[in-house]
């Protein structure tokens, strides 16, 4: 994945309890972008990511979503899909799912569900390529109800922003 997306979005923040933070500084990798939240307790910072990359290959939405999961199982090997649901038009696919996971901190299991929202946006000029954006949110659980609602307000506001046509040189 890029740590950067290979097309632009913009998108809101879902109040001012969160903040843009370095991916670096929280050990996330492949982040195009991280938001942290203020802690709703003392145990976990809640956090927004948006990655995302060019594919080329066949994989359907439902591979993507599963490789995703893969990838936080890696990281976190107590998880399961709660739940999973392909949504979206035929140009623009996308998948979401929750899932739960636990980790340990200082001895302590803390449970958390993490929501990804996975989109594609087809090149409709090479129907080869394809842009995968993943947007995912991280909370403990007994958060999830409140961090969800946030996660839902900033889903809203995403949109990605049309290519840039280079200016003409005899444009004013």
């Amino acid at each position: 994945m890029n740590t950067t997306l290979p097309v632009p979005v913009e998108f809101e923040l879902p109040g001012p309890e969160w903040s843009p933070a370095d991916p670096a500084s929280y050990g996330v990798t492949n982040a195009a972008f991280l938001a942290v939240r203020a802690p709703l307790g003392e145990d976990y910072v809640p956090t927004l990511v948006v990655s995302g990359d060019e594919r080329f290959d066949p994989a359907s939405m439902r591979e993507i979503a599963e490789e995703a999961v893969a990838v936080l199982a890696a990281e976190t090997p107590h998880l399961r899909v709660l739940h999973r649901e392909e949504v979206g038009v035929d140009t623009a696919p996308a998948v979401t799912q929750l899932v739960a996971a636990g980790i340990e901190i200082d001895g302590r299991r803390l449970d958390l569900l993490q929501m990804q929202v996975i989109t594609a946006l087809l090149d409709l000029d090479d129907e080869r390529r394809r842009v995968v954006v993943i947007y995912k949110v991280t909370c403990l659980a007994e958060d999830w109800p409140r961090i969800g609602r946030e996660f839902q307000d900033f889903m809203r506001t995403v949109r990605p922003l049309p290519e840039q046509t280079a200016p003409q040189k005899d444009a004013p």
